[in-house]
């Protein structure tokens, strides 16, 4: 499901963790980033658990841009990612948080 929405976009798709997942969108501003989440969070919103469609399923989503140059600034990039992440979780779930410093 997350990757019919990536399919016009240039991103890719990694599990992280049990329940986590990355998703990598190359050259892309903060922006449009938001704007593919919010396309992700809209799109697994739709889908039903009970056949009755009375159960939603959602998902929470934190977004870090930057473009890290080494090792130790790709895992603090994805720590801050992981903060929003927690954040969005905070904020009700089903939200779309963007890391800022």
């Amino acid at each position: 499901m997350i990757n019919t929405c990536l399919q016009p976009t240039n991103g890719t798709l990694y599990r992280y963790g049990g329940e986590e997942f990355i998703v990598l969108f190359p050259q892309t501003d903060e922006e449009t980033a938001y704007t593919h989440a919010e396309a992700i969070r809209k799109e697994v919103e739709r889908v039903k658990l009970i056949e009755e469609n009375t159960s939603n399923v959602t998902i929470s989503i934190g977004i870090n841009s930057t473009i890290p140059n080494d090792v130790g600034a790709t895992k603090q990039f994805i720590q801050a990612a992981d903060d929003a992440l927690y954040q969005a979780k905070k904020s009700g779930r089903n939200y779309v948080q963007v890391f800022h410093k």
